[in-house]
């Protein structure tokens, strides 16, 4: 063999049956179309857990930290940082260093909690309103104390539940022998402390 076959035969590609080639095409198309599925089903797990976030409310992020310790800013009073003890759709109930209080939902403004080590029992809102909780204070007899979002506190006790507003009897009327009462709008109501 001269020089010239040395160089021809050094330039032939491998012999691969017809078979085998279209074996392995099939293969790589059937692993590419794999690989783009799998990719399109993470994306939709993207989007559908985007979508079901984008329709969780508030009282539905406060049910997951039941049981939690969590600091509450409402509209118009003090901090208030205690455990998480439940939620309707219309508050939530913390018991903290001063005892027992109800928040209205709709007077938060801020939520925060450290999650490391959680103790959340989770779940959802009870469905119960702002209302009953409010009937609950009436039926106890406590003393209570209601901030407004305004800025003004009273204490007394909550004498009747209607159907948009409480009506409180202000601890200062108690044994002065007169009746005093006063009418409390339930959306001017961001915290009741229960004493």
């Amino acid at each position: 063999m001269g020089k010239r076959d040395e160089g021809e035969q050094a330039l032939r590609w491998p012999v691969v049956h017809p078979e085998v080639e279209a074996e392995r095409l099939i293969a790589s198309t059937w692993a590419q179309i794999a690989a783009d599925e799998a990719e399109e089903r993470d994306a939709q797990v993207v989007d559908q857990v985007r979508v079901e976030h984008g329709r969780l409310g508030l009282a539905d992020r406060l049910a997951e930290r039941i049981g939690e310790v969590v600091a509450i800013s409402p509209r118009g009073a003090s901090g208030i940082r205690g455990r998480l003890l439940a939620v309707g759709q219309e508050w939530a109930s913390l018991a903290g260093p001063a005892g027992r209080c109800f928040v209205a939902i709709a007077a938060i403004d801020r939520v925060q909690w450290t999650s490391v080590g959680s103790k959340a029992s989770g779940g959802a809102p009870d469905g119960s309103s702002w209302k009953e909780a409010i009937r609950s204070l009436v039926a106890a007899g406590r003393l209570v104390s209601v901030q407004l979002s305004d800025g003004y506190t009273c204490r007394g006790r909550v004498l009747r539940c209607g159907a948009d507003h409480l009506d409180l009897e202000p601890e200062t009327s108690r044994g002065t022998g007169s009746t005093e009462s006063m009418v409390v709008a339930f959306r001017a109501i961001s915290v009741i402390s229960v004493h």
